[in-house]
């Protein structure tokens, strides 16, 4: 059992439609990490669904309260962690009426933090090793930045940020989806102080795209980076991630592909 890290609060975003993934019979959280061979959209006995194992690792890694920001029309998330809790942690669902991007749905939590730590974890990424919350959580501790990004390496820049870092660990810039073909580190998870809470507010309240596109995480980190807010990072060389809200990488989930050769989720 990990010690508890009761003065962070895990923000869950899943406000979104999974369009990407095309017509879902439920919420894509509900998705199942190892499905039935036979349908891939029922568990396997003894597996969970994709926001109940985002909780067992919470929970894992010594958090022990969660926001989950879901958007109107996604309350089959709430009904079934009422008829499968996760013990340990204590759940507590915020709804968005409609949401232009992730940033706008963690603002929503915003207020309820009252300044305590954040805690930003992804249902739709599964990650090893588990423990990388508990040590990006001890490496914000250990050096007092604004912000500290987990890393993983990755060759999927046409998917994920791209993170250049200096030697000391300091995070310099942050590539949202640079292409195809583009490698190297990548953050699936994120600590922040109350002081990056309120930037984040007053950044995503003034802006809603960019480039044409909706407003990333990555975009708000890079304008905290610029308006001197520090971002410190906890890189895991043997790490690795996989984002399953695409069609091809949810099958690859659902073939074992990703947990063959690492840990169980």
């Amino acid at each position: 059992m990990h010690k508890s890290n009761n003065d962070f609060v895990a923000l869950i975003p899943a406000a979104g439609s999974g369009s990407r993934l095309g017509k879902l019979p439920f919420s894509k959280e509900l998705l199942p990490l190892r499905p039935l061979a036979n349908d891939p959209f029922v568990a396997a006995p003894g597996t969970p669904v994709a926001i109940e194992d985002s909780l067992q690792l919470l929970r894992e890694n010594g958090v022990r309260e969660a926001y989950i920001i879901v958007a109107q029309g996604k309350g089959d998330i709430a009904a079934y962690l009422e008829k499968t809790p996760v013990s340990g942690i204590t759940v507590k669902f915020l709804c968005r009426e409609s949401s232009p991007s992730v940033p706008h749905t963690l603002c929503t939590a915003i207020p309820h933090l009252a300044g305590r730590n954040a805690v930003l974890i992804f249902p739709d990424i599964v990650f090893h090793p588990r423990n990388i919350v508990e040590r990006t959580i001890a490496e914000h501790l250990a050096h007092g930045v604004d912000v500290t990004l987990g890393l993983v390496p990755s060759t999927r820049g046409d998917k994920v940020d791209i993170v250049s870092c200096n030697r000391d660990g300091r995070v310099l810039n942050i590539r949202p989806k640079p292409g195809a073909g583009v490698s190297g580190w990548t953050w699936i998870t994120a600590t922040w102080s109350g002081r990056f809470s309120e930037f984040m507010t007053h950044h995503t309240n003034r802006r809603h795209r960019v480039n044409k596109r909706e407003l990333y995480v990555g975009d708000v980190l890079n304008a905290a980076i610029q308006s001197g807010l520090s971002i410190g990072s906890m890189p895991i060389p043997q790490g690795a991630a996989l984002d399953f809200g695409t069609t091809d990488d949810l099958k690859s989930l659902g073939r074992g592909d990703f947990f063959g050769s690492k840990e169980t989720p």
